[in-house]
């Protein structure tokens, strides 16, 4: 069965919009894309020092758990370093005291 031009034209013309709509959704997608990747990374917990941590009246631990505050199941075994308080005053300045269990928390900005 033949096409007529009238049934090509709007063949044509649907083509075209789907392509277009397409080509929209790729370029969102991109952008989107690109915006993850320009956040800055998580500060990490570490990167306060012993020093720092201890003068403002916290306690060093170079072996906390990697899972702190997590449900009992399975955690990696891994040591990280963080900076123990007990309240905001024991944190050097610009962190906060978070993650509190037991009366006992983490420095962290």
């Amino acid at each position: 069965m033949r096409k007529t031009e009238g049934e090509l034209g709007m063949f044509h013309l649907v083509l075209g919009f789907c392509v277009i709509l397409f080509a929209a959704i790729l370029g969102v997608v991109q952008l989107i894309n690109n915006e993850a990747d320009a956040l800055p990374e998580p500060v990490n917990l570490i990167e306060l020092s012993e020093q720092m941590c201890v003068s403002s009246g916290g306690q060093w631990n170079s072996c906390s758990s990697a899972c702190r505050g997590e449900e009992e199941g399975a955690c990696i075994q891994v040591c990280v370093e963080v900076c123990e308080c007990t309240s905001n005053d024991t944190c050097p300045f610009g962190f906060a005291c978070i993650n509190i269990i037991d009366g006992i928390g983490i420095c962290a900005r």
